[in-house]
């Protein structure tokens, strides 16, 4: 099943979970503490999050894309600060460069070949991903908040070239590669489910505006059209603290060279 079709189901289940007869959104608590806070009042500060996650990475362009389709252990970091006036803002900052880091180093260790021998394509983040909304619709069971983000994505592929025996004959690292920064569009949608379940999404589209670091082993065409990114974020935060939910992030390529890849992220967390 593709990444698509996985989004789909996942996104077609928390649509399903809108029947539930829900609560006002304002009154729900992250277990003792109103999630959504009052602009100076008592308590106004934000929330940090936890997740452990299954990532799977691919890139349906690759000359081999059996290869570039892996999944694996990882985790995101993450702070929330919502507040429920209209017009009010809000704050959403997710990171999973440290994650990605452990399962790299921990793939190196487990195969002695060297992190730069894998055939594969990644997104990751370096510093993280930043979207600020302010509040344009608050009613008693849903918000909708509209504002920009300001983003990073780690992105890179490494394709094989073999014979029929399997032997490598060459291999090649191309555009879009290395670390880009970007700023775009965020749109966030909450919905109360019932006194003990929200849904809260995050959809943000991003144009890369400047590429600071290329890969040391990639081919590097500074001419090449930089990537677009497209990220959508919906989880389930229950008053217990615990939540679960889903990443989906796409590279839009607007060059011709093969590369199309996405990573799709499930998180179990706790939020703090």
């Amino acid at each position: 099943m593709n990444n698509q079709k996985k989004v789909l189901l996942l996104a077609c289940f928390f649509m399903l979970t809108y029947t539930v007869i829900g609560q006002s959104l304002q009154e729900f608590k992250n277990g003792k503490e109103p999630f959504y806070k009052e602009k100076g009042g008592i308590g106004d500060h934000g929330t940090w999050g936890f997740a452990l996650s299954v990532s799977n990475l691919s890139n349906p362009a690759a000359p081999n894309s059996n290869a570039h389709n892996i999944t694996k252990l990882s985790m995101r970091m993450d702070y929330k600060r919502y507040r429920k006036e209209k017009g009010k803002s809000r704050m959403f900052y997710q990171n999973k460069s440290l994650g990605d880091v452990f399962t790299i180093l921990g793939s190196e260790l487990s195969s002695n070949t060297g992190v730069d021998q894998k055939e594969g394509s990644t997104i990751s983040t370096f510093i993280g991903w930043s979207s600020w909304g302010w509040n344009v619709l608050v009613k008693e069971k849903a918000m909708v908040a509209m504002g920009f983000n300001i983003n990073d994505y780690v992105v890179g592929t490494r394709y094989y070239y073999r014979d029929i025996n399997g032997g490598i004959i060459s291999q090649e690292s191309k555009e879009p590669q290395g670390l880009y920064y970007g700023s775009g569009l965020s749109v966030f949608f909450d919905y109360a489910l019932s006194e003990k379940v929200i849904l809260q999404t995050l959809t943000s589209y991003t144009a890369s505006f400047w590429r600071p670091v290329s890969l040391s082993y990639a081919t590097v065409d500074s001419s090449y059209p930089k990537p677009h990114f497209l990220h959508f974020n919906a989880e389930l935060q229950t008053s217990f603290k615990l939540f679960v939910g889903f990443d989906f992030t796409m590279l839009i390529n607007r060059g011709d060279l093969p590369n199309d890849t996405r990573r799709l992220d499930i998180l179990l967390g706790y939020r703090f």
